[in-house]
């Protein structure tokens, strides 16, 4: 899937080289549930950004996925060889990406900047030769956030918040990650390990 000027694009941090190993092989980006921004499952995008430990390619955007859809997954799912740790029942967003793609050019940041999240749309990330180019500002950001706001609303009334949302999809199967559940495992509900929202 092409990224297109009106698509709502995530831009999410990439903290480390083994980091973006692991989102190539599992084909997903996971975040806390309590750090995650309201509408990170309902983007059309995410992109990622790197950090200084990426070296020369530092504090830029080089690469994009779609979203094809999302699961809320516990941290022992995510890291089954950390079953002590303190976190192990935290919730994660495991958001479930399409093929990684490459920007035609990378939008980097003159000067570094601290962020974890930032909304911003296909046209902007297409064209931006800086990262302080991509931020949404005023009018903008409440029209997107409305558009959003709508879009859930309108799944919540037509199924009361249960079900599929009509505007997403599974993703592939990724290679080799363990909070992916097996072909034909029924999702759980969040009070157990995985509830998965389809596309």
């Amino acid at each position: 899937m092409e990224l297109f000027p009106e698509a709502i694009v995530l831009v999410a941090v990439v903290r480390s080289p083994r980091d973006w190993r692991w989102i190539q092989e599992a084909r997903a980006y996971r975040i806390p549930l309590r750090h995650a921004p309201p509408l990170a499952p309902f983007v059309d995008f995410v992109a990622f950004y790197y950090t200084a430990a990426f070296g020369a390619e530092r504090w830029s955007i080089r690469h994009y996925a779609p979203l094809r859809g999302y699961e809320l997954v516990r941290r022992r799912d995510l890291f089954p060889e950390e079953p002590d740790h303190p976190r192990a029942e935290a919730l994660y967003y495991l958001l479930q990406l399409g093929p990684i793609q490459s920007l035609p050019r990378p939008v980097a940041s003159r000067r570094w900047h601290r962020f974890t999240f930032l909304l911003t749309t296909g046209e902007r990330l297409l064209q931006a030769s800086d990262l302080a180019e991509l931020p949404l500002e005023g009018i903008e950001r409440q029209l997107l956030r409305g558009a959003l706001r709508e879009e859930i609303l309108a799944f919540i009334s037509q199924t009361g918040g249960k079900g599929k949302h009509p505007m997403r999809c599974r993703a592939p199967s990724a290679p080799d990650i363990a909070s992916t559940p097996p072909e034909g495992r029924q999702a759980k509900a969040p009070g157990e390990s995985h509830h998965t929202f389809n596309r």
